[in-house]
């Protein structure tokens, strides 16, 4: 019979490792911002930076919140939305940009510290027995998300009875349903190469979220993207 209580202190363990990964990337990830936003500044930005920037600010929206620093979340978006919107908002872009690595470096240097902490003391799974005799098809979730940190932390949350699998660019994600014809897909709507709202739209249309179901876990909170997932 399956343990109904995962190794929590693992868990803790697992959220500090993955906690101090982040807090890793987003120095790296700061000093990558500051170069790009240079070449912002001084008009030599070529497209290559300004989708690194794109890049950069959108998996800081989707990340920081998730560990315990929603103004990072709320800066990178504010960020990501101006450079979206295109050359005419070079300046407010600039100004996000740099707001969010003044942040950053704050974050990293230890004036800002995580607001979420996990009680995973509280945390308890609950498993109904399988009848005798019966043989049950192990329960299977596949995870679609870029960011292979956030990955291994979500993926590290299910017990030895879940089979899990992760994907991390949108071109495997169609292909990895086909051939694990997965019970949950967890997916990023970020994702490189073909977005998740897309994906979404393709697996409706073949037939393969008949059986499956699907959470979307993204910071897009935009209406009509909400209403296009439903």
């Amino acid at each position: 019979m399956v343990n109904s209580k995962p190794d929590l202190s693992l868990l803790h363990e697992r959220w500090q490792h993955a906690l101090s990964e982040f807090l890793e990337r987003a120095g790296a990830t700061r000093l990558e911002l500051d170069r790009n936003t240079a070449s912002l500044v001084d008009g030599s930005a070529d497209q290559t930076q300004l989708d690194a920037l794109i890049n950069d600010t959108h998996k800081l929206a989707g990340s920081g919140g998730t560990f315990g620093f929603p103004v990072i979340s709320r800066l990178a978006k504010a960020a990501e939305r101006l450079l979206l919107a295109g050359p005419g908002s070079d300046a407010e872009s600039i100004a996000a940009l740099q707001a969010l690595s003044a942040y950053l470096g704050d974050v990293v240097a230890g004036k800002h510290t995580s607001e979420t902490t996990p009680d995973f003391g509280e945390a308890e799974r609950a498993k109904a027995p399988e009848p005798a005799g019966r043989a049950v098809r192990q329960r299977r979730v596949l995870i679609a998300e870029d960011d292979v940190v956030f990955a291994a932390l979500i993926r590290d949350m299910f017990g030895g009875e879940i089979d899990v699998h992760t994907v991390h660019d949108g071109d495997e994600v169609i292909a990895a349903v086909r051939r694990l014809t997965p019970d949950v897909l967890l997916l990023d709507d970020g994702l490189p190469n073909l977005r998740g709202l897309d994906l979404i739209e393709t697996l409706h249309r073949d037939g393969m979220t008949r059986d499956m179901g699907v959470v979307m876990m993204t910071a897009n909170a935009a209406p009509d993207s909400i209403l296009r997932a439903i």
